[in-house]
This record gives C-alpha cells, sequence and structure tokens, in this order.
C-alpha cells in the first residue's frame, strides 16, 4: 500500500473519531471510525501499521485536544504525541498476532484496545479523556453493561462492531450479519432490563447546583474574596427560598480564600448554612499552617455543626495542578509551567451527616478515573458529586467533553451524579446516564433538581476491572504465543 493511500485512510479515520465526540456529538460516528485502518492493518508492515495509526492518532487527539494549549502549548503537543502512540499500539500489537494467525489478530484487537485504555488511566501523567468508549455517552440505552465492564468494555464493544462491519463489506453471509445484529440486539436487550428492574431505594433529595460563572479575573485578584462569597450566598438564599432544599453545592474553588483557616470567611459560609437550615459543599483552597502543604478541596457545611468536613484532591492535573513526581522530588517545584503545586490528598473522604445519605465529592479532573471513583462508592457511597472550573479552557469542546464522562461514573455504579461547574456545564444525571437536566456554558445559573440515592451494588462495584484486567493479559498471552510461534518458526526455516 502506498504512503499517500495510508495516509488517507488514516486521515479518513480520525475525522470519523473526531465527529464522534463534543462539540459535534455524532457518536454513532464511532461504529465505523476504525474501518478505513482496516486496510492499512491488514496490508502493512507492523511498523507501518503503527506509523499510520499514530498518524490517525495524532490528526483525531490534535483536533479534539487542541483546548489543552490554553494551559499549555508544550503539554498540549507533548499529550498528542503520547497518546497518539497509545492509540496506535493495540494496532501494532494486533498486527504481529495477524501475521501468524489474521483471524486471532482481529479477535485481539478489541480487547488489546480496552486493556491499552485502561493501563494507560494509571500513574501521574494518566489521561484516559478521548478515549473510543467515551463517544457512546449520548446512548445509555446501548451501555448500560458498563456496570460489568466500566468505560473500557464500551470501546472493546465499539471496536468489534467496525471489525464486524467491515467484515460484512468484504463479504456478506448470514453468520456475519447475524454477529453484526447480535452486537446491537444484546446491549440493547440487557440495557432495557437493567433500566426496567432498577429500583430506586432512596429517599428522594432535592439538590441546587450553584454556577457562579466566575473569571478568573474576578476571582484571583486582590480585595474580590468577600465578593465571591457574596455572591454564592446571595444565589444559594434565592434558591433556598424558591425550592424547599437538601442540599447547595458550589463549584471547584467557589470560595478563592483558605475557608477553613479564616475564621471571618469560614464564619460566613457557616452562619448562611445555618440559616437556611441548608448544607452546603463548596471547593476552597486549604492549606496546613504548620507545614504550609495546600491543596485543592472540599468543604461540607452542615447547619449547627461546629467543624466542617474537609476532602483534599487526590488525583492532580498534570502541569496544571502540580508537576508529576513532586512528591517524590521536591525540586521540581521549582520549574514553573504556569502550574498551581498543590499537595496531594491522601484520603478518601465520604461526607456523612444526620440529614443526608453518605456521599462522595471529586474534584474536576478526578471524574474521569473509574477506578478512583469506585474507591470511593465501595465505602458506602449513594450518590456522587463532581466539582469543577472549566473556565481555563475558553470556548472549546473541552466543558462538554468533561461533563459527558460523568455519565459512565454514573452507569458503572448506578448512582446520581450531582455536576457543578463554575462555568458550565452543570448537570443531573440519573443512576443510568440519563441526563436529567443541564446548564449551558458561561451563564449564571442555579440548576435546581431531585435525585433519589442508590445503595445497590454493581458488579463493576464489587469486582472492579476484571474485563479490563482480563482484555490486558489476552492480549499479553496472545502476543508471547505469536511471538514464540515465529520466532521457533523461523530457527526451524532459517
Amino acid at each position: 500500500m502506498s504512503n499517500v493511500a495510508a495516509f488517507s485512510y488514516a486521515l479518513i479515520s480520525a475525522l470519523f473519531l473526531t465527529g464522534s465526540y463534543p462539540t459535534f456529538g455524532l457518536g454513532f460516528f464511532a461504529f465505523v471510525s476504525l474501518i478505513p485502518l482496516f486496510p492499512v492493518f491488514m496490508k502493512c508492515s507492523t511498523v507501518r501499521v503503527l506509523l499510520w495509526t499514530w498518524v490517525s492518532g495524532v490528526i483525531f487527539l490534535g483536533i479534539t485536544l487542541f483546548w489543552i494549549h490554553h494551559i499549555t502549548w508544550g503539554g498540549m503537543v507533548g499529550a498528542v504525541i503520547v497518546l497518539a502512540f497509545f492509540f496506535a499500539l493495540p494496532f501494532a500489537v494486533s498486527r504481529i498476532i495477524y501475521e501468524v494467525s489474521p483471524r486471532l489478530g482481529f479477535i485481539v484487537l478489541p480487547f488489546a484496545v480496552a486493556g491499552m485504555e485502561w493501563i494507560r488511566s494509571f500513574g501521574s501523567l494518566a489521561f484516559p479523556w478521548m478515549i473510543l468508549g467515551n463517544s457512546q455517552s449520548s446512548y445509555p440505552f446501548f451501555i448500560q453493561f458498563a456496570d460489568i465492564t466500566s468505560v473500557y468494555g464500551v470501546s472493546a464493544w465499539i471496536v468489534l462492531v467496525n471489525i464486524s462491519s467491515y467484515l460484512i463489506m468484504r463479504k456478506k453471509t448470514p453468520r456475519r450479519w447475524l454477529l453484526f445484529a447480535a452486537l446491537f440486539i444484546i446491549p440493547i436487550a440487557y440495557s432495557m432490563a437493567v433500566v426496567l428492574t432498577g429500583r430506586s431505594d432512596g429517599k428522594k433529595m432535592q439538590v441546587a447546583l450553584v454556577q457562579g460563572n466566575v473569571i478568573p479575573e474576578e476571582k484571583w485578584e486582590d480585595g474580590m474574596e468577600l465578593w465571591n462569597i457574596n455572591l454564592y450566598r446571595s444565589m444559594s438564599v434565592e434558591a433556598a427560598s424558591s425550592s424547599p432544599l437538601d442540599l447547595i453545592v458550589w463549584p471547584e474553588t467557589a470560595t478563592p480564600v483558605y475557608l477553613l483557616e479564616t475564621p471571618r470567611y469560614r464564619r460566613m459560609v457557616q452562619s448562611l448554612v445555618d440559616s437556611i437550615g441548608v448544607p452546603v459543599l463548596t471547593g476552597t483552597p486549604s492549606i496546613d499552617i504548620d507545614t504550609r502543604e495546600t491543596w485543592n478541596s472540599a468543604a461540607f457545611f452542615v447547619p449547627d455543626a461546629p467543624h466542617a468536613q474537609i476532602y483534599h484532591k487526590i488525583h492532580l492535573v498534570p502541569f496544571g495542578e502540580a508537576i508529576p513526581l513532586d512528591d517524590y522530588f521536591p525540586e521540581l517545584r521549582k520549574l514553573d509551567f504556569g502550574q498551581a503545586n498543590w499537595d496531594k490528598g491522601k484520603e478518601r473522604v465520604i461526607f456523612t451527616s444526620d440529614v443526608l445519605p453518605p456521599f462522595c465529592a471529586v474534584i474536576c479532573f478526578e471524574s474521569i478515573f473509574p477506578d478512583l471513583i469506585r474507591s470511593f462508592v465501595v465505602k458506602g457511597v449513594e450518590f456522587i458529586v463532581v466539582i469543577t472550573n472549566d473556565v481555563w479552557f475558553g470556548p472549546s469542546p473541552s466543558p462538554q467533553q468533561h461533563a459527558r464522562i460523568s455519565v459512565f461514573r454514573a452507569i458503572e455504579f448506578h448512582r446520581p451524579v450531582i455536576r457543578c461547574a463554575n462555568t458550565g456545564i452543570s448537570m443531573i444525571i440519573d443512576p443510568y446516564g440519563r441526563i436529567l437536566k443541564q446548564t449551558d456554558t458561561f451563564t449564571r445559573d442555579t440548576l435546581i433538581g431531585t435525585i433519589v440515592p442508590r445503595t445497590g451494588r454493581t458488579f463493576y462495584m464489587r469486582f472492579g476491572n476484571v474485563f479490563s484486567l482480563a482484555s490486558f493479559l489476552f492480549t499479553m498471552i496472545a502476543l508471547s504465543g505469536c511471538l514464540y510461534i515465529k520466532y521457533h518458526s523461523g530457527e526451524r526455516n532459517p
């Protein structure tokens, strides 16, 4: 295959992939997005497969992650190059297997994709953002099986659909049509069964998400601390006066002060909570006066309680909130990429009170990690709160991409998710990933709605990443076996 043809296939695939995600949001494009890569996969050497699928990944990720340049141009370029490699690697691994057994090469590919996506969700540089499964967040009637496999199983399913479609294009047989139909009928049937048999075993809660729409110049400028807190106080009072509420949520770093360490401002929030009789969860910076450690935190205020509960963000944005590995090598903090240099939290805090069921609050970037959310939910969480501030990314696809990822956290655990964002998108998601209400971006708004906390346990909640681990192990075993066969075949046939 010529380089021109290979590049053309790579480009077409990248454009279909791009269209599958916000802001285009044509998730069904994902079902054909990999088909142009299969002729490259079948006709090129392993090295060229790696090259051209990497090129496709660079184009796709370069368009969809271009917004990272609002934080750092170097980080954006580096992220695209590295993530495109991880996009290409499953194709190269499967191509090695294909050379020994073409059928096995295609069988392994979906599991190689799922396993690799899972592996790259670990570590301080992890960024499982534009993974294949996330493209299907608009179709909860297809993807309830994520309560077994997590989002990575949805990625494998997408690859299977692409392979099935390609096989039909090459040769139409009843068996291939049956496989294609089953790949949709089974997920739909399972999703219907999950939704129809699900029970709402909790008491209804009325929540208010306060979207302040505060730009950085208004938040962090000297002398604006009181203005910020009063903005959220007044919006909360208005929300509480218009509707009976069980919980009010403010977004990430809504209070631009060390709230719990500054008595004046802490009393302002506590007096609000006491006067309206509604608990408030707010994002805030926090500090240990003795050690000078600082954290990006969530504070939970309960009426008439002597102290607020606090959670410190565990998974920080690399190069945005901290330099990777700076907790092991403090000298790295002297590098200036414009990062915040927060310290990492260590405790998975569950917020509890006499008036609300237990819940967790994760901050911004943390919402994209199913493993991290699971480590909270297994402690008895009945609903999930996400607080975030996506203002840094400007009018880009990022707020839509980020918000839609939370759909999977609802499905994986069958827990309602409430997401409060400074500049949007704030949303209320039911336990099956259906978005009940949401705000627009860059508007000052208060979103009020009802959730029903849940206590059931999904397969994924109970057993974790069984599917992803099995996918990775299956890929490695198949690869090792095929390399062994190739090596010993070469010895016998010099």
